[in-house]
């Protein structure tokens, strides 16, 4: 189903809500001085509409419409009813950040500072993302992929100020260019203009008196913004990028050993750094390890998300000779099973809905037993904000279900 926005890019909600719903108050909650807070949403997509399984709720997951420790300042809820699209999960809502127009023009800067470390044939960057008579300015593919890594950046972490959220769609950007490069070009992990951009980094890390180069990419804004945190993001960006260099593995003894796997290949650690970052939460390691079971949870979640909404996507890459190989579960399922896709993707969303079971009560039992402190909870339930709205951002990814001739 795609839904379009206005030609003035001005969303209207009442466009997405039925008319019963409409009413002179509805749209105060979404505008402030005529500019409106929820980005245009250009398409939902529902990978398996055969799947029918009635979500319970979950109380532990109310405190993403307002009634938790997070703060909401920055953010607005979502319902997927609006849209008339299937919501496959527990979770009431998701949110959405009210920054993404900043969002939008950070990740436009970036690619522009990026440039200057490419050419068009030098497999460094993905081709096509500048218009070739003009390279200053973005082509289509460019501002798709801006708008790819603004929308999880406002989904994921919709509790960021606007300048976290600027820096977080930068990141989320950088991860990207460089995963669609080595996913092409696997000769390229280490290679890239992403690797040449954040050379320095390690030495920045190490060394607070190093002061950024004009050529590292928004190190100086991410220390500037916060210190400690910035640096704690920059660590984990680079230890994913050291793991793309690594020959990827065709085998496994089993679910839990892939998934463990994936948990490095989607870089688990850099989505918890940037859940932090956005909700401005420093932990110590015993304070972290404390709720590692919670985190393993909602890890495996992400993943099976990523992969259920990107499996089709991923599969015509392959087949098409666009990727090298294909590390998704609803693929291994499949395989390890001896079963349709159809039946694989049931798997999927079956283990799922007993994740969310799992969260839940996990999160109850810390929050009764008294154990996690403020920064811990608010932690823990940022952690969720981003489980809901990976969700989110994956049925209205344009990369997974735009319709293609």
């Amino acid at each position: 189903m795609a839904l379009r926005p206005e030609k003035s890019e001005q969303f209207r909600l009442q466009d997405f809500l039925p008319a019963a719903q409409e009413s002179g108050n509805t749209m105060a909650a979404f505008t402030t001085s005529g500019l409106p807070l929820l980005k245009p949403i250009l398409c939902t997509y529902n990978p398996h509409p055969e799947f029918r399984f009635l979500y319970p709720k979950i109380g532990a997951f109310s405190f993403l419409r307002k009634n938790g420790p997070l703060n909401y300042q920055n953010s607005i809820e979502i319902k997927p009813s609006w849209l008339g699209t299937p919501w496959p999960t527990s979770f009431p809502v998701a949110r959405q950040c009210r920054h993404w127009e900043a969002g939008l023009e950070a990740g436009k800067e970036l690619l522009l500072e990026l440039r200057r470390f490419s050419s068009d044939d030098d497999r460094k960057l993905p081709s096509g993302l500048f218009v070739s008579e003009d390279p200053d300015k973005l082509s289509v593919k460019g501002l798709r992929a801006v708008e790819n890594a603004t929308n999880a950046g406002i989904y994921m972490n919709p509790g960021a100020s606007k300048n976290r959220m600027r820096l977080l769609v930068k990141s989320l950007l950088a991860f990207w260019l460089h995963d669609d490069v080595v996913e092409t070009h696997p000769e390229q992990a280490g290679y890239t203009a992403i690797d040449e951009g954040t050379a320095q980094w390690s030495e920045i890390i190490r060394d607070s008196s190093i002061r950024p180069s004009a050529t590292s990419l928004h190190a100086a804004e991410l220390i500037e913004e916060d210190p400690d945190l910035g640096r704690e993001l920059m660590q984990c960006m680079l230890y994913w990028f050291d793991a793309m260099r690594q020959t990827p593995r065709t085998s496994f003894t089993g679910l839990r050993d892939f998934l463990d796997y994936r948990t490095v290949d989607i870089a688990a650690p850099a989505i918890l750094a940037f859940v932090r970052f956005a909700n401005e939460t420093r932990l110590s390691t015993a304070e972290n390890d404390d709720l590692r079971p919670f985190l393993a949870l909602a890890v495996d979640h992400v993943i099976l998300v990523n992969d259920f909404y990107s499996y089709e996507k991923e599969k015509r890459d392959f087949e098409t000779g666009r990727c090298t190989f294909i590390v998704n579960t609803v693929h291994y399922l499949g395989e390890s099973l001896s079963v349709e896709p159809s039946t694989a993707k049931s798997v999927a969303l079956q283990l799922l809905a007993e994740l969310e079971g799992q969260l839940g009560k996990e999160l109850t039992r810390l929050r009764d037993s008294d154990s996690l402190n403020e920064t811990q909870l608010k932690y823990a339930c940022a952690v969720l904000e981003m489980v809901a709205g990976n969700l989110f951002y994956s049925m209205s990814a344009p990369r997974y279900g735009e319709v293609r001739k």
